[in-house]
């Protein structure tokens, strides 16, 4: 072989704009990880360019104020219950709420039924060692049956869902199991006593609710679930009426309040002074995007949480 042949030479020459964007957001990252880590929040496997994972790489957990207000403020007068007591998270996606439950409850059972969803869920699991997360790869529902889903592909996966609309059903990937909530969970019986129900499942929380009606009656559980509209059979209100059936007479909106106005100024405003998270009592779910909505039995107290 020649010398020429053998002399290294370039073959790409790297912008050093490029350098020095990838230097400053690796040491923004890396200490913005070792913050949340000091911080106690679990480490999650995430797609950084999905809505909850650009969430989790910079702030460290999907929706981390609203849960800690929730769970270290309002209802920290249950934590000893909680301590002793089993969560049920339905739509339980990589594990990010399911990961957060998993310090306060004696136990979690994750339901998730699309598989790509399912292996980040079990590495989210072992990666923090949370051992009382029992993962269940199904849709709960009013009824068992196979149904179409829709699994995103890019943007926000957690929009990812069941597919209601026969119009829609084209744009299904799978054909995914569904069973029947209360009868599933009397083959898979919690460990404890269900003090806590998660639902986040993109418009069949009113099937996940007719489904459970037993487990509600029997337990009496807080239930959290979001609303993005109002109306329709599967918009917040329906879901509101299931569960005032059930005996459920307290709504609360958790959520971080924004600026009223819009512009730049506004939020320059609230980034120098804070935002508060509030959680505030609801008579009716108006219609606009709710994060997180707790319903109760028995009345809370439920203070503005800074």
């Amino acid at each position: 072989m020649s010398r020429a042949a053998s002399a290294a030479y370039p073959v790409l020459r790297v912008d050093r704009g490029r350098i020095i964007k990838e230097f400053v957001l690796r040491r923004l990252v890396s200490r913005h990880r070792a913050r949340s880590r000091a911080d106690g929040e679990p480490r999650l496997f995430c797609m950084p360019e999905d809505h909850i994972g650009l969430s989790i790489a910079t702030g460290g957990l999907y929706e981390r104020d609203l849960l800690t207000a929730l769970f270290d403020g309002v209802l920290a007068p249950w934590r000893a219950r909680f301590a002793a007591a089993t969560a049920l998270d339905v739509g339980a996606n990589i594990g990010n709420h399911a990961c957060f439950l998993a310090r306060r409850f004696h136990e979690v059972l994750a339901f998730e039924p699309s598989p790509t969803f399912v292996h980040l869920l079990h590495a989210n699991r072992l990666v923090n060692r949370a051992h009382n997360i029992v993962v269940h790869p199904v849709g709960l529902g009013r009824a068992d049956a196979v149904l179409p889903f829709c699994e995103l592909s890019e943007g926000n996966l957690g929009s990812s869902a069941f597919v209601t609309d026969s119009a829609h059903r084209g744009d299904a990937t799978h054909e995914l199991q569904v069973r029947r909530a209360d009868g599933y969970l009397l083959e898979h019986p919690p460990a404890r006593a269900v003090a806590l129900v998660k639902i986040d499942v993109e418009g069949f929380e009113t099937e996940v609710l007719d489904g459970l009606r037993a487990t509600l009656v029997a337990h009496r559980p807080f239930v959290l679930f979001e609303s993005s509209t109002a109306h329709g059979e599967r918009g917040g209100e329906a879901v509101r009426t299931i569960l005032s059936e059930l005996g459920y007479r307290h709504f609360h909106a958790v959520e971080r309040r924004h600026p009223a106005r819009r512009g730049l100024l506004p939020w320059i405003k609230a980034a120098l002074t804070g935002a508060d998270v509030w959680v505030a009592p609801i008579d009716r779910i108006q219609d606009r995007y709710y994060s997180l909505i707790l319903a109760s039995v028995e009345p809370i107290d439920a203070p503005a949480v800074a």
